[in-house]
């Protein structure tokens, strides 16, 4: 996957959660890194930091290992697997381990420069959408 590649480093962004009927219902700062290894046990691993404005922090660090040609993560609170659409967007697909029957799909787009993406997410519970996450990222120098 060389889309995959271009996401290695330190993304700054915002996520901005709605809920079904298009109320926000959580926003946030965020720090994600991404870091690709030639260790089979830790092939991709991506450490998320949250930050609220109210002090909370959380992170999740996740490591990825490849199985079939496609990055699959089995970690807490996800589980799932990514794959190359085209030459900007990856796709994805997860559950949430914690809480049985929530799934979600993840579309990120690169933009050309590399120095900028977009991801959305639609969360699925019990079969129906409730929730919708709109994350922009730019490249920490």
């Amino acid at each position: 996957m060389p889309l995959l590649a271009k996401q290695e480093g330190k993304w700054i962004g915002t996520y901005l959660h709605f809920s079904a009927s298009g109320a926000k219902i959580d926003e946030h700062s965020s720090l994600v890194e991404c870091v690709l290894s030639g260790n089979a046990a830790d092939a991709f691993v991506q450490t998320n930091t949250y930050q609220w404005a109210d002090g909370k922090s959380e992170t999740l660090v996740m490591p990825a290992q490849w199985k079939k040609g496609e990055l699959v993560w089995k970690n807490e609170p996800y589980s799932g697997k990514i794959w190359q659409a085209d030459n900007a967007t990856l796709l994805s697909h997860w559950h949430h381990t914690d809480q049985p029957g929530t799934y979600l799909y993840e579309v990120l787009h690169m933009t050309g420069s590399s120095k900028e993406r977009s991801r959305t997410w639609t969360w699925f519970q019990a079969e129906k959408i409730f929730r919708r996450t709109i994350i922009q990222e730019t490249r920490k120098a």
